[in-house]
């Protein structure tokens, strides 16, 4: 693995970016942090974590696909997991992150519809 840096969303959950396939600029750590944690900060409170994966599709090909891809590991959920293809980098990154944030925003929904057991109480009739 070339390149793992670690960062966070305003200090409110840890962020890893990770590329196999180059080295991660200062220019582009900074761009995921401000892009794509921006737009899950407002969800925050059920993150815990979030990778950030950059990869070169086509490899020693050559070609200009490249792939940004997304997990969120979301408290008391399953992780949701998003991936864009573009031949710009930052667009990948953009797309992705439009759609992990209305991923995001869904499950919490669907978690929030959700019965829990716990509110159930059971009325003893004498």
């Amino acid at each position: 693995m070339k390149a793992v840096a670690e960062g966070s969303a305003r200090g409110q959950f840890p962020v890893e970016l990770r590329s196999p396939d180059w080295d991660l600029t200062e220019g582009v750590r900074q761009y995921a942090l401000d892009h794509i944690a921006a737009k899950l900060e407002k969800h925050a409170d059920h993150i815990q974590s979030v990778i950030i994966r950059f990869e070169d599709v086509n490899g020693s090909k050559g070609g200009g696909d490249k792939t940004c891809r997304i997990e969120v590991l979301l408290a008391h959920m399953r992780p949701l997991v998003v991936h864009e293809n573009h031949h710009d980098l930052r667009a990948a990154m953009d797309l992705a992150a439009d759609r992990v944030e209305r991923s995001v925003g869904r499950e919490i929904e669907r978690m929030r519809d959700r019965p829990r057991d716990g509110d159930r109480r059971s009325v003893r009739r004498l």
